[in-house]
């Protein structure tokens, strides 16, 4: 293959990216934890959604919902969140909801709380005030929560929502190693391996 059919296609690769980076949200970069060597993504979702839907976008990414299992991973996770935009408005119960956990319970086991990953929530569980309440009822899904303030404790909510409350408008995907790129990522790649070809290209014309 000839450099300039080369440049040709990596060019057209790299159109690709720009047009992909428009059609869908940006993610932050992964986080490492290097206490555990996971990685740690933010997903802020101004206009809300659901506990399923964010457990189904998080394997979706190659991860699963955040499961904070000691103190240091929940402080870890929570300084990602730690702002007004992962939480909500102030509801007609006075508190205000963060971003989804990957821990619930079932509507058949309200109450009883389990980890995405597998297994029954351990002894660490720093629920906020007055949790878990099961609050509308059914199934629920954990959330940091803490009343009417921001803070790294916990609350239950209805996994679905609740009519006249805001969803959560965000969620944390943990990974157990690198996520890979997405593929929009992996085309600005090409496109800047294209710039390079170019530049190489014009140098041996002249």
């Amino acid at each position: 293959m000839t450099a300039s059919i080369l440049l040709k296609r990596l060019l057209g690769a790299g159109l690709l990216a720009v047009g992909a980076l428009g059609t869908g949200a940006a993610h932050a970069t992964p986080v490492l934890n290097p206490a555990n060597g996971h990685y740690y993504d933010a997903i802020l979702v101004p206009a809300g959604l659901t506990w399923g839907d964010a457990n189904l976008a998080a394997t979706a990414a190659g991860g699963y919902l955040a499961t904070p299992l000691n103190a240091g991973e929940n402080a870890f996770i929570f300084a990602l969140v730690d702002s007004a935009s992962f939480f909500t408005g102030v509801s007609v119960n006075g508190d205000i909801v963060g971003p989804w956990l990957g821990i619930y319970s079932d509507a058949s086991s309200v109450g009883s709380f389990n980890y995405v990953t597998g297994g029954a929530l351990g002894s660490y569980a720093p629920w906020g005030p007055g949790q878990p309440d099961a609050f509308g009822g059914g199934a629920q899904g954990v959330t940091y929560y803490a009343g009417i303030n921001r803070g790294s404790t916990w609350g239950d909510q209805p996994q679905a929502g609740l009519a006249g409350f805001t969803l959560p408008q965000g969620y944390v995907i943990e990974y157990t190693s690198a996520p890979v790129p997405e593929p929009a990522s992996l085309l600005l790649m090409l496109a800047g391996v294209a710039g390079i070809v170019a530049v190489r290209v014009r140098a041996a014309r002249r």
